[in-house]
């Protein structure tokens, strides 16, 4: 195994790497997007530094689920024919939850993490200081997520697991299924993992804001994490900008 470094570009595209940090390999078909589409392979397109900082957090160290720790993302994948390769890219960040995005000028990406606000909206920044909140119903929320990963130990095929809210099973008297694939996922740590933050997506995402803002938010970007202060409503407001 070679050893990877986010402090260097990537210059020869043909030598051979090995790194199950997904972002090693987004560096490299960023890069091979910059040799097709810009004529003067200009690397400067892409955000490394925000690549750096992903890189970082999906290195640390959670526990597995079996009495040890391991990575919070790796990917493990072969990737033999030919794709497109924006929708590539877009596979590779669903493993730590991210999006690609276009800012500044440069292929950037953000990740649905805990993390603060970093904007305030009140009703003295909304057009017509008017927010309209919405609620999707309670029965269609699912509470049984069904991930599907590669089992190593059983010569990676495809294996489910099932990550289920039992409380609200016994209580609704009913199953909502959801199902969804671990894109190069080979550990059941993380498998589980993924099917708690879908359940817990579910279950927490009950609101809904809807507001019109002027430039000034025009610093924010999709997946940002931002404030609602509404007299109107008896609490402040944490949302996630969607994509």
């Amino acid at each position: 195994m070679e050893p990877y470094s986010f402090n260097q570009r990537v210059e020869n595209l043909y030598k051979s790497y090995f790194a199950n940090n997904k972002n090693v390999h987004i560096e490299l078909d960023a890069n091979q997007i910059d040799i097709n589409l810009v004529e003067d392979n200009n690397f400067d397109l892409i955000d490394i530094y925000q690549l750096y900082e992903v890189a970082r957090y999906c290195d640390e160290l959670v526990p597995d689920g079996k009495g040890g720790t391991e990575p919070r993302f790796t990917l493990n994948t072969y990737i033999k024919d030919k794709q497109d390769a924006i929708k590539l890219i877009k596979d590779l960040v669903t493993v730590f939850r991210g999006i690609l995005l276009w800012h500044d000028g440069t292929v950037s990406f953000n990740l649905y993490q805990e993390k603060s606000p970093i904007f305030t909206f009140t009703k003295g920044n909304v057009v017509d200081g008017t927010f309209n909140y919405q609620y999707p119903s309670r029965r269609v929320r699912a509470n049984q997520i069904r991930v599907t990963w590669n089992n190593p130990d059983n010569h990676y095929k495809g294996e489910v697991e099932l990550v289920e809210d039992s409380e609200n099973i016994a209580k609704t008297g009913r199953i909502v299924e959801k199902e969804t694939v671990a894109y190069g996922c080979t550990s059941q740590g993380q498998a589980q993992r993924l099917g708690k933050y879908h359940l817990l997506t579910e279950t927490r995402d009950s609101e809904v804001v809807v507001f019109a803002s002027g430039i000034g938010s025009q610093i924010l970007r999709p997946g940002d994490i931002v404030e609602v202060q509404d007299s109107d409503s008896v609490s402040y407001t944490h949302l996630t900008l969607p994509t």
